[in-house]
């Protein structure tokens, strides 16, 4: 990799208006030593390049010249390094604080910050020894960074993840009285204007939210204590079931939409209710449908367009196609074969890993439903659910190419 070093230091010498002797007073070396970094015939020394990427106001890479593609590589490595050590209990802190620093020294440019803020790792974040570094991670990517979704995405988590001691003074300095977003601003500068054409969109994503947020199911089923009971997962199953049929009024029914993960879950929750509950027969019945629903998307390879469930929606270009992931955002760990459920505009996604329904029935990532079937456990259509769910799961070891 040729690197373009002496000519960067002379563009960006010259962009300062600085003549050799400035910087090299800056340095404090000599001019002729600026020079020969400037002509190739040397190279400063390695202790000088975070001193001059800091004088130039970049980072060393771009002072290096590394090609975006070299930099980009190296910005996978480093995250991947980064997400196995939030993975692996007792892991050093004092590594997982160098790998930020790296990545606040590098990457904090990069679109690839997203895995920062949303890979997982905020649990280990909050680790007293390691949140100092987490903090000034978001300190200097929200006093540079101008990417509304990735700088929604760091206060989101830093939102959850801060100390109380601290939360205080970062929900001050970068939180908004109000929702200030553009698309909220837009939302209410066409509706108090009449503008009808321009609103729709905003009015479809502002309710988009509202109803993402009411059908979630971590939202709505655990009692106030945290304790999963049946009789909530039951009146959660009929809300979601309700709430989804309202919105689909005068709608064409598909096999499959963008609610159909919700359609699934409600399913086997139902199932599991009516199973605790002595209602044999009915439980299996929702297990079947629910079973049945999974099946047909994972028939799903191409991309594909797919229905939004609501003609209130239906502004939205909703897409599904087959990929493959690791459930856990594991570098290591076995990729599985999943349905991606995604709308670029609003930037909602859903994953359907059939994983997470193998878990929910025999135990694992979603075993809080487990307990649930045991009234059914060894009835024969409950064993062939099982098996159905089971013949879905594929998997690929990690690396191993998609096609």
């Amino acid at each position: 990799m040729k690197l373009n070093l002496g000519e960067n230091i002379r563009r960006l010498r010259r962009a300062k208006d600085w003549t050799q002797d400035d910087l090299a007073d800056r340095l404090g070396t000599t001019s002729q030593s600026v020079s020969r970094w400037e002509v190739g015939s040397t190279y400063p020394d390695m202790e000088l390049l975070p001193i001059l990427s800091a004088l130039f106001s970049v980072t060393v890479d771009e002072l290096l010249g590394v090609p975006e593609e070299e930099k980009n590589r190296r910005a996978h490595i480093c995250f991947d390094r980064l997400r196995r050590l939030c993975l692996t209990r007792g892991s050093d802190p004092e590594e997982i604080c160098e790998t930020i620093r790296e990545i606040r020294r590098d990457y904090l440019g990069l679109f690839e910050m997203w895995r920062f803020w949303g890979e997982g790792n905020d649990g280990r974040y909050r680790d007293p020894a390691i949140l100092p570094e987490v903090r000034k991670t978001a300190e200097a990517f929200l006093d540079t960074s101008r990417k509304p979704d990735l700088r929604c995405l760091c206060i989101e988590m830093m939102a959850e993840t801060e100390d109380e001691e601290h939360i205080d003074a970062f929900l001050e300095r970068y939180a908004s009285q109000s929702d200030l977003s553009a698309d909220n601003l837009r939302y209410k500068r066409y509706f108090r204007r009449n503008e009808w054409d321009c609103y729709g969109p905003y009015r479809a994503k502002r309710m988009f939210v509202c109803i993402n947020e009411l059908l979630d199911r971590k939202r709505i089923l655990r009692d106030d204590d945290g304790i999963l009971r049946v009789e909530s997962l039951y009146n959660a199953a009929i809300f979601q079931k309700k709430l989804l049929d309202a919105l689909s009024i005068g709608e064409a029914e598909a096999p499959v939409d963008a609610w159909t993960l919700v359609r699934i879950q409600a399913a086997f929750d139902m199932g599991a209710a009516l199973s605790s509950l002595g209602r044999q027969d009915e439980a299996l019945e929702a297990l079947e449908n629910g079973v049945g629903l999974l099946e047909r998307v994972m028939k799903i390879t191409d991309k594909i367009s797919i229905p939004s469930g609501s003609r209130w929606l239906n502004q939205f270009d909703w897409y599904a196609e087959e990929s493959w992931d690791n459930f856990n955002n594991n570098p290591d760990g076995e990729r599985q074969r999943m349905v991606f459920f995604y709308e670029r505009s609003s930037g909602w996604c859903n994953c359907i890993y059939p994983q997470q329904f193998t878990d929910a029935l025999t135990g694992g990532h979603w075993s809080d439903l487990t307990p649930f079937f045991d009234p059914i456990r060894d009835n024969p259509r409950f064993l062939a659910c099982v098996k159905r769910v089971e013949a879905l799961c594929v998997s690929k070891p990690a690396g191993e190419d998609e096609t």
